[in-house]
This record gives structure tokens, sequence and C-alpha cells, in this order.
């Protein structure tokens, strides 16, 4: 399946080359127990990031997993690691050099975020920076990390802020069954 979803991928970049664009490619072969079929797509997802498929040089990618691991011998085992694992999806965020040396801290702000406890509201943040700091400039816009229409008490927060070590599960939103820090 996902040599069709790159497929398509690639001819909707080339086809709306002159536009801002934004995808999403959903792919399924990480739900089968073996890991083979996930490894046959390891090419030509190098290829396309890379950008020997496609240029991507003014484009952002985001690699997201809505779980990690979840099934295999592993997970069969009951161990806690392998619950760990599963409460621990995998992101990726490949963004254009011109966007990184636009703003001398971004690099360094998204590396000290690299072991930050997330949620997908944060990468929806962080997805509608990158759409406005295209807007402006190429630089990431300097907003509060809630948006003021938020009718929760959650801290939702840009990848390109910094998001505090001492967040929680509770203060991010994420259910007490899917936390990681529950296993700790």
């Amino acid at each position: 399946m996902h040599h069709q979803a790159f497929e398509y991928t690639t001819k909707f970049w080339e086809t709306y080359s002159d536009v801002p664009k934004f995808a999403v490619t959903m792919l399924i072969e990480g739900h089968e127990n073996t890991g083979h079929v996930a490894a046959l797509m390891d090419q030509e997802l190098a290829n396309l990031i890379s950008g020997k498929t496609l240029n991507l040089s003014d484009t952002a990618v985001f690699i997201v997993a809505d779980h990690g691991l979840h099934m295999g011998p592993l997970f069969a085992l009951g161990l806690e690691s392998a619950d760990l694992e599963n409460k621990l999806p995998v992101l990726f965020a490949l963004l254009p050099q011109s966007f990184v040396h636009s703003n001398r801290r971004l690099e360094e702000t998204m590396l000290a975020n690299e072991q930050a406890l997330i949620t997908a509201f944060d990468i929806h943040s962080t997805l509608s920076d990158f759409s406005l700091a295209e807007q402006e400039d190429s630089h990431p816009p300097n907003r509060p990390s809630t948006s003021p229409t938020q009718a929760s008490a959650l801290q939702h927060s840009s990848l390109f802020q910094h998001i505090p070590a001492s967040r929680t599960c509770a203060t991010a939103g994420i259910p007490q069954q899917f936390c990681k820090c529950a296993s700790q």
C-alpha cells in the first residue's frame, strides 16, 4: 500500500508545485506484527524525504505515529517496556534549513524539546505556527503557548517554543491510562 500512497503524494506535490500545500499521507504498514512489511517502505520513504524523489527544500515534513509498538513478540510477553513503547509514538520533524536559520534560537528550542512530553495538540500548534511563519517572513510567531480560544485550562504549546520538563500528563491533557509517566 505504501507505494501507492507515496506515488499519490509525489503526483500531488508535482501537480501543485507552484502553490503552498498541505498533505497527509497515511500508512498502515506498521499494523502487522512482524515488522517486515514496514521495512519494505524504508527505501521509498528515504528517497522521498531526502529529496531524491521530490524537491522538499522549502517543505516541513512531520513523520508521526498515533501510538508505539502494540503487537508482536515483545508486546505479547506483557513486558512493562512494551507497554511504555506503546505510549510513546514516534515524531520526526524535518524543517527547511532556511526556516531553521531564520531564527537563531529555533534549533536550540527544538533540541531542548526533543524529550518533552507532547500531544497531538502541540503538533497542531506547531503546524499552525509553521503556516503562520510562512506568511510572516519565515519567523516562527511569538505567541502564547495556549490559544485564547481554547475552552480548557490545558496547556498546548508549539514545539517552536520551550516546553517545560516539569510538564505532566495532567497538564498536557493525557488520560492516565496513556500516560508514560505512570510506568516510571
